[in-house]
């Protein structure tokens, strides 16, 4: 997943202040002495948010035909299925924060946040940032992915001088989801 985020920066630099559209695999390569399996749902959910982390706007999966060497996603497999499923919930998740997504660049705003924990702020005109976060303790190899959860985690963001926090929400697959959060000084206290 991390090729992802520097394919997707570099890529974003070049093309600024074009938009940025980012194709992510979703492919198993079943050749023998030469294979790889598909990626896991939680490896494709690390490289969306980090591709959205770099500046891409819009995205496609590359494929989902179901035959030959290179099977995509629409193969019957346990992990061609898995990762269709996940892409489709990636999908509505990225969709309803959209509007958004399309008008926000990359922001060198600070975010403190615990080890292990990836994040890159967005800026939306004057009145919105976008706040995305990865758990990067995750650990992937030929056979899938391990990742240690991480509980009850709390994130510091400093709030630009043009903007004060009034409302704080999470996007998720399934719902837009209040967050608790507390204002110190300059910084917003995200408890998620």
């Amino acid at each position: 997943p991390t090729y992802v985020l520097g394919v997707a920066t570099i890529a974003h630099w070049a093309c600024e202040p074009r938009p940025l559209h980012i194709i992510l695999n979703a492919v198993a390569h079943t050749e023998p002495g030469d294979s790889f399996r598909y990626a896991t749902p939680e490896e494709k959910t690390i490289e969306l948010f980090y591709a959205l982390g770099g500046g891409a706007t819009g995205f496609s999966y590359w494929w989902y035909t179901p035959y030959g060497e290179f099977k995509g996603c629409g193969a019957d497999d346990p992990a061609a299925l898995a990762l269709w499923r996940q892409i489709g919930l990636l999908g509505a998740q990225v969709r309803t924060a959209g509007p958004l997504i399309v008008q926000g660049c990359p922001a060198s705003i600070p975010v403190t946040a615990p080890a292990g924990v990836w994040s890159r702020t967005l800026a939306i005109g004057l009145d919105s940032l976008v706040v995305l976060i990865v758990n990067d303790k995750v650990a992937s190899d030929r056979l899938g992915t391990v990742v240690a959860p991480i509980e009850k985690l709390q994130i510091r963001v400093q709030s630009p001088a043009w903007l004060q926090p009034k409302e704080v929400f999470e996007i998720l697959p399934e719902q837009i989801k209040e967050v608790q959060w507390t204002s110190e000084g300059s910084q917003a206290v995200l408890n998620l």
